[in-house]
């Protein structure tokens, strides 16, 4: 484990980048990064470590990881926007008409697979009451029920497997290693 504390702009993210990745590939090992801001971990993913592979000759893979908050529930998201005879019930006011809207065009994003159930990867603000209704929460998650098999959040948690680079906040790094870690 890194701590590492200094100025903008010097280099820290590139430095570690250039002591792990090629040690933890070599034995088959993950590099999780663990940042306490978003925009740290935009500039991993966007800037640092498509350089690192740039000017390496190091192969490695590497993916964000968000918590389920920031992802929906096709379950819920079929019954807010009334795909297959789902009812709206679960609105506490009746919602407007665009809101309906936004919602089937998500639900067939979601299933035409051209939308992966991030809110951050939607192309419009969501409306945190909108949101509220289909986010993904773990007291009504069951990856055993034939609807959640195709759970945005599980098959983003899928793709951490596949990845050398893990970029995390800190508190799903903390929640994890609370778990039990893995």
């Amino acid at each position: 484990m890194i701590v590492a504390e200094a100025g903008t702009g010097i280099g820290k993210s590139l430095s570690y980048l250039m002591a792990t990745i090629p040690v933890a590939v070599q034995n088959n090992r993950k590099v999780v990064i663990s940042t306490a801001t978003v925009a740290l971990q935009e500039q991993l993913l966007n800037k640092d470590l498509p350089l690192f592979r740039r000017i390496t000759d190091q192969n490695f893979s590497f993916i964000i990881a968000k918590g389920r908050q920031r992802y929906c529930c096709a379950e819920k998201l079929s019954v807010a926007c009334g795909a297959d005879g789902g009812q709206m019930a679960m609105f506490e006011t009746k919602p407007k008409a665009s809101d309906i809207a936004q919602l089937q065009l998500m639900y067939e994003k979601l299933a035409q697979g051209k939308w992966d159930g991030d809110r951050d990867s939607w192309p419009k603000p969501i409306d945190d009451a909108i949101w509220q209704t289909i986010v993904s929460e773990k007291h009504s998650c069951n990856n055993s029920l034939p609807a959640h098999r195709g759970c945005p959040f599980s098959r983003a948690r899928s793709e951490l497997d596949k990845n050398d680079v893990i970029i995390a906040n800190h508190s799903l790094v903390m929640a994890d290693a609370d778990l039990g870690g893995g």
